[in-house]
């Protein structure tokens, strides 16, 4: 496709091409994160989500015949909460993971991999993944994490505030650690946290080619007008609603 520069129209046939190709991003980390998670929850019930995000964490892709539904929209928020919520630097390779339900809306047991993405001798992410996924046990009173007549949410169990998982591409087995000494399906939330991480690092794979295909500018010119579009269509079926 045609590269253009920020200020020039871009060609709708590469507009195309790039919006299937974030699409498909998306769907090989779903596929990835299936196919590789060890509990029932993922593998059979697909309680999980994955997304892109431009560099100002506005959702470009997220799973979509495989997924919970639930997850379709609110991760935008949630995607723009952890950002705001890490103030420290990020790095090339780095994950956070983080549950904390003050955050956004949703309960203990959805754990997410937030994960940003730097073009070459850059230090200003040009786009976020995120891979959110219900594991089967996060500690608590009760086994699954909540019941009926819990008053507080530190009965449900651990709250993973947005901290480094994995550190320049390094897992850091002491964070992990710790989290799964909370739980009681450890082997299970093992498995399904280093099946988020190759959901992310597919993820990375496949966006870093879009980045060296087109480039930063070109990247960002398209995505902004996938937005830009996705606004226009809104507002005109918005305008066919009845007051």
């Amino acid at each position: 496709g045609r590269a253009p520069d920020t200020h020039d129209r871009v060609d709708p046939v590469t507009l195309e091409i790039v919006r299937y190709a974030l699409q498909g991003v998306v769907d090989e980390m779903t596929v990835t994160l299936v196919r590789s998670a060890y509990s029932v929850n993922i593998k059979t019930r697909f309680d999980m989500s994955c997304a892109v995000f431009d560099r100002d964490c506005q959702l470009l892709a997220q799973s979509e015949k495989i997924c919970q539904p639930g997850f379709v929209g609110a991760l935008v928020m949630f995607a723009r909460k952890i950002r705001e919520a890490y103030q420290k630097p990020l790095r090339a390779g780095d994950m956070l993971v983080v549950n904390d339900p003050f955050l956004w809306a949703t309960h203990l047991p959805d754990i997410a991999l937030f994960a940003p993405l730097f073009g070459p001798g850059s230090d200003e992410p040009y786009a976020y993944l995120m891979c959110i996924a219900h594991h089967s046990d996060v500690g608590g009173r009760a086994p699954g994490g909540y019941v009926g007549d819990t008053t507080e949410v530190y009965q449900e169990g651990v709250i993973i505030p947005p901290i480094r998982l994995v550190k320049e591409g390094v897992l850091d087995d002491e964070i992990l650690d710790f989290i799964v000494a909370n739980v009681r399906t450890k082997h299970d939330n093992i498995g399904d946290f280093t099946a988020q991480i190759a959901a992310i690092r597919t993820g990375q794979q496949r966006f870093d080619d879009l980045y060296a295909r087109y480039g930063r500018n070109a990247l960002q010119a398209y995505t902004d007008a996938l937005l830009d579009q996705a606004e226009q269509r809104f507002a005109i079926a918005l305008a066919e609603v009845p007051d």
